[in-house]
């Protein structure tokens, strides 16, 4: 090996093990779909990426493609096609479940999926209707949301058919393996590329004729751990203390309630998106954290937290929450508004819930307690439930999160929020009194 690549080599090297200390804070497992025309070095590169991330202490998976394993027989089927997706997707979901595994590789994932239905409808396997269903399913935000790169490698039909043959002894065309076909399938790719790419958080394409060279392969692992760094050191939504603090009067332990107005061109004009590590460290900055409590009537919806080694663990909460991600900002038109996206991202990821009532703010919670707490600022607002379906879904219910963490959820009377208050950490009890004189 060259002095040149053992530089480069030794620079991927430094720089993942900046980042693997940050993977035991992750969220979920961070997930890599690699698709594209046969023969374009996708099986390479995967282990050649494999083998680099395990070797510097990655807890990484390969998930092999599940068309390889399918027992049925046609492969040109919309059945197929929809076992060989479903099979991956129930291949993610379950990694979901591993707290240990930090990265999971998808030799052909979800974007193969549609790729597929594409070339299905396109050729009259399938019907537009048929089509237009697989996608909606596939495309829906809560799975393709989990794909966190999704990289399409490609090669014209030559290289592709010498590279299939320099390993059989027969010249014989196969149903793809064949010029015409192949060219086809790989303007096919590229089209889904610029169809689905703003569907997926990071769609990138690798033109690889000349093979999977060093080169390649280098280039992909630098935007793996480019993306894999900023998911283990996710931006979020800070605003500089001094400018809150010219705005609002924080109060200790007590909910403030602002102007609305104030707050929210605040938020525009100064927040800014940083990366957590260097937010948790500054004084100088507040992180956003909106949080909602929910409420029927006089009841109100509390949650006890199996979280160890976390500071909310096994205390009795009022709310529910987290901070404001930069990608929340996809989904808003304007930082103010991507701290509801955020906050409905967080109840979803936490308690499951979706299509919330309409969030209202009602006020601004601060504490001190510890170095910690005194870096954030809770934005609280609340949801009303009245349906008697959901007030049951919650009412001394378990919510697993993952193998060891959970959240035990019940409905509480007001008066009883505050003969817990011993249980309850600041901005629960700050929330609580609050609730008491409202």
């Amino acid at each position: 090996m060259r002095g040149r690549d053992r530089a480069i080599l030794s620079a991927l090297e430094k720089q993942i093990s900046k980042i693997r200390p940050r993977l035991s804070e992750k969220r979920r497992p961070f997930i890599v779909e690699f698709a594209g025309t046969p023969k374009s070095g996708k099986t390479t590169t995967i282990g050649a990426v494999h083998q680099f991330l395990k070797r510097n202490g990655v807890v990484v998976r390969t998930f092999q493609e599940r068309a390889s394993v399918a027992p049925l027989v046609d492969k040109g089927t919309a059945f197929f096609n929809t076992w060989v997706t479903c099979a991956t997707l129930n291949g993610i979901i379950e990694a979901l479940e591993d707290e240990k595994l930090d990265v999971l590789i998808l030799d052909r994932g979800l974007f193969d999926g549609l790729v597929w239905i594409d070339w299905q409808e396109k050729t009259h396997r399938v019907s537009l209707a048929e089509a237009d269903g697989f996608r909606s399913f596939v495309l829906t935000p809560r799975w393709r949301g989990l794909v966190d790169l999704v990289f399409v490698m490609h090669c014209d039909a030559e290289t592709s058919l010498n590279r299939e043959h320099a390993k059989q002894i027969t010249l014989r065309r196969g149903a793809i393996m064949n010029a015409s076909t192949l060219a086809q399938l790989r303007e096919h790719y590229l089209e889904a590329a610029k169809r689905y790419k703003r569907d997926f958080k990071s769609v990138t394409v690798i033109e690889n004729t000349r093979g999977p060279e060093m080169r390649t392969i280098i280039d992909i692992a630098k935007s793996i751990l480019k993306s894999l760094g900023q998911f283990a050191d996710e931006d979020v939504l800070c605003l500089p203390r001094k400018s809150l603090e010219g705005q609002v009067k924080l109060s200790e332990r007590k909910v403030v309630t602002p102007s609305w107005k104030a707050v929210a061109r605040l938020v525009n004009r100064r927040g800014t998106y940083v990366a957590r590590s260097a937010a948790e460290a500054s004084d100088e900055l507040l992180q956003v954290v909106p949080v909602c409590i929910i409420r029927n009537g006089d009841r109100f919806l509390t949650n006890v937290r199996h979280e160890p080694g976390e500071s909310l663990h096994e205390a009795l909460g009022n709310w529910a929450g987290g901070h404001v991600r930069k990608q929340d900002l996809d989904d808003a038109k304007s930082k103010w508004a991507s701290v509801m996206v955020g906050l409905r991202r967080e109840l979803h990821e936490e308690l499951s819930l979706e299509d919330l009532p309409q969030l209202q703010p009602i006020g601004i919670v601060y504490s001190s307690e510890d170095k910690r707490a005194a870096r954030h600022i809770g934005i609280v607002f609340q949801a009303a439930f009245s349906d008697l379906a959901n007030i049951a879904a919650f009412d001394n219910k378990t919510i697993r999160e993952r193998p060891n963490r959970y959240v035990r959820t019940n409905w509480m009377e007001k008066k009883e929020l505050c003969r817990t208050l011993d249980s309850q950490r600041d901005w629960s009890k700050a929330i609580s009194n609050f609730l008491v004189q409202a």
